[in-house]
């Protein structure tokens, strides 16, 4: 039977979430719920300031359940990340995916992306090297927005990307370097291959990310200033809060 944290611990895996979405998910997942038990303790949720309801029908954790941002990282980019780091020991470079665009995104974008940031040095033996991995993805070098609209929305690939030196990247047990949430949140805004981020979308995605994460504002804005985006990143911080002034962004 689904319970007050089960709801939570589903909670904390969503931007944000309805009823429905939830149920089915419990559903498909096995688990027994009754439905007048998982209004109750939505209600609940919501009184005590677990769950705040940011638009009508929708739910999301309030700032009491921020965690870690920890990025998605499946079988397929492990192997991945551990043959270009036996094949390349020296070159510095992270594999993320597009789960981790879409999990903060208020819309589902069509994207089925591995992107691998790679020092510049280092991009073209690394695209020849995946041209030759066996993969059902396509492989792509530093696209173009054209190339996105025309060949990788909807299409499962392999993007390699220019790591930009002092990126702030965190490592695993096994060494392999990975994405943070401060370089995503900059990336997004500094590089072309994240158009489909635009206006309200861009200040959504900054929203979710701030009401579910713990951001560090300093190595965020450092990075920031790397890219030379630093005023256009401070103006979504301020203005993120006052998401319904879509005029702004138009």
């Amino acid at each position: 039977m689904v319970r007050q944290n089960d709801i939570v611990q589903y909670a904390k895996h969503q931007p944000t979430f309805t009823r429905k979405q939830m149920l089915d998910d419990f559903g498909k997942s096995g688990i027994d719920f009754s439905l007048n038990t998982v209004m109750v303790a939505l209600r609940r949720l919501v009184q005590d300031g677990t769950l705040s309801k940011p638009v009508r029908g929708h739910y999301q954790l309030t700032d009491v359940g921020k965690r870690t941002f920890t990025p998605f990282f499946d079988d397929e980019m492990a192997r991945l990340s551990d043959t270009l780091m036996e094949d390349f020991p020296f070159l510095r470079f992270c594999v993320w995916s597009s789960r981790d665009i879409n999990r903060f995104s208020h819309n589902i974008l069509n994207l089925n992306v591995i992107w691998i940031d790679v020092e510049r040095d280092g991009m073209e033996s690394v695209f020849s090297t995946l041209s030759n991995y066996d993969t059902s993805r396509r492989v792509f070098i530093k696209p173009t927005g054209t190339d996105y609209e025309r060949y990788i929305i909807g299409t499962p690939s392999i993007v390699v990307r220019p790591l930009i030196s002092e990126s702030p990247l965190i490592t695993d047990a096994k060494g392999r370097q990975q994405i943070t949430i401060e370089k995503i949140l900059v990336d997004v805004v500094a590089d072309p291959d994240f158009f489909v981020l635009q206006g309200f979308e861009m200040l959504r995605f900054y929203h979710n990310v701030h009401d579910l994460c713990t951001v560090n504002r300093p190595k965020l804005l450092r990075y920031a200033r790397r890219r030379n985006c630093a005023d256009e990143i401070t103006r979504l911080l301020t203005d993120m809060n006052n998401i319904e002034d879509y005029d702004t962004y138009r």
